[in-house]
């Protein structure tokens, strides 16, 4: 009767279960628009494929950087540091790190919706001094077509997104190296500046290295062209972390070399993945059933019975002592001589038979006795088995077997 209980209580916490997630499960999926601009999913508006496209285009490696840039993770030559984010935001300190970096023969490669207002005058011979950074816009008509410097046009259909960054002037006498314009204005979309011994890259429409726009038909092609332009194959690639996270200027953490701690991944997943919800729940689940299961199964522990022991001495010396009070001296004899039968038997294959005083020096040569032993012991099996055996006769036939035996 328990157990059935049991069963219908769980049937119904199922069901109950089933009722409670259906209406969530049936809800319509829609398109995420939200900007995260992170590695971390396929979200249209987040850079998962670019990461990856990236770190399998390195040859010569592929470094993530949780840190502040400082001089111990902006080291070497050849290499690109790649800055794509939502914003970016260095302070003065950083902004030198970057610029010598750069100077020293490594690339700077920038996508990001906001750029601090320092953080490009270091580039003031090659950008005029009313160049502008423009503020992101989160509701913007977002169909956009890039056209490399070659020709070759890669676009997408959009609805709403952000607004790209411009810089509305360039110094005449140094104007950068425009690689991809944006074909319905013709402004740039991916400049570079030389400074230094290396180049400064930046991505004016940040959403072209987007899932959205780069699984969109063959536009992942895209991403031939920037990798060939900025010679990744042959640089070593530093992958920045430190910046995604920093939404503000003025709320920076403070730079004490660790990596900013974001909301629980987990609790991410479940949010973003209603099967693993079923899954989840569906494990707590069968876990109560189980604990509440084997609980019913529970039981005092069984008292521990006491090894057997081995009496068998005892016995022996018991039977002994039967034969012994009974004065049964014959049966005793008996006993030694079948004990010196089997003795013989084992270690010399000496039959019963044989034993008698014809083969006396046949027995000496076998058991490395000496005949006079020998002799004794035969006498001895000629007196023990007479009808009339006294208790001395026994004490000295044992004596000779033993003597025998074990001497």
């Amino acid at each position: 009767m328990r157990k059935k209980t049991w069963i219908i209580l769980s049937l119904l916490a199922l069901l109950a279960l089933g009722v409670f997630l259906t209406p969530k499960l049936k809800r319509t999926k829609r398109f995420d628009r939200t900007i995260q601009y992170t590695p971390d999913t396929y979200k249209p508006y987040d850079t998962r494929f670019f990461f990856e496209s990236l770190k399998k285009y390195a040859n010569k490696g592929f470094k993530r950087n949780y840190t502040a840039p400082s001089p111990k993770t902006l080291q070497g030559e050849n290499s690109v540091y790649v800055v794509c984010s939502p914003n970016f935001l260095p302070d003065e300190k950083e902004k030198r790190e970057f610029f010598k970096f750069v100077a020293a023969g490594n690339d700077l490669l920038i996508s990001t919706f906001s750029i601090s207002a320092h953080a490009l005058d270091g580039l003031s011979d090659i950008l005029s001094v009313d160049s502008q950074v423009s503020k992101p816009f989160w509701v913007m008509h977002d169909s956009l077509a890039i056209t490399w410097y070659n020709g070759k046009t890669y676009a997408y259909p959009g609805s709403a997104a952000s607004a790209p960054i411009y810089l509305d002037e360039f110094n005449e006498n140094e104007a950068p190296e425009i690689l991809a314009t944006n074909k319905e204005n013709g402004l740039p979309t991916l400049i570079a500046f030389k400074y230094g011994k290396g180049m400064i890259y930046i991505q004016l429409q940040p959403t072209v290295f987007s899932n959205y726009f780069l699984l969109h038909k063959d536009n992942s092609a895209l991403l031939t062209d920037v990798f060939d332009a900025l010679d990744i194959k042959n640089k070593r690639v530093i992958w920045d972390d430190f910046y995604i996270n920093l939404k503000d200027a003025s709320k920076r953490r403070n730079n004490d070399n660790k990596s900013p701690k974001g909301e629980s991944f987990f609790l991410k997943m479940l949010k973003e993945h209603p099967p693993l919800q079923w899954a989840v729940l569906t494990f707590l689940a069968a876990m109560t059933l189980f604990i509440l299961n084997h609980a019913r199964r529970l039981r005092q522990p069984v008292e521990k019975l006491p090894d057997v022991q081995n009496t068998s001495l005892e016995f022996t010396k018991a039977i002994a002592e039967l034969y012994w009070q009974r004065k049964d001296h014959g049966i005793i004899a008996h006993k030694i001589q079948l004990q010196l039968q089997n003795y013989v038997f084992s270690n010399f294959k000496i039959f019963p038979k044989d034993l008698n005083k014809n083969n006396l020096e046949f027995i000496a040569t076998k058991t490395g006795k000496t005949q006079e032993e020998i002799a004794n012991i035969l006498k001895g099996i000629e007196e023990v088995n007479t009808t009339d055996l006294s208790e001395q006769k026994l004490i000295e036939f044992y004596r000779l077997v033993y003597n025998f035996i074990y001497k």
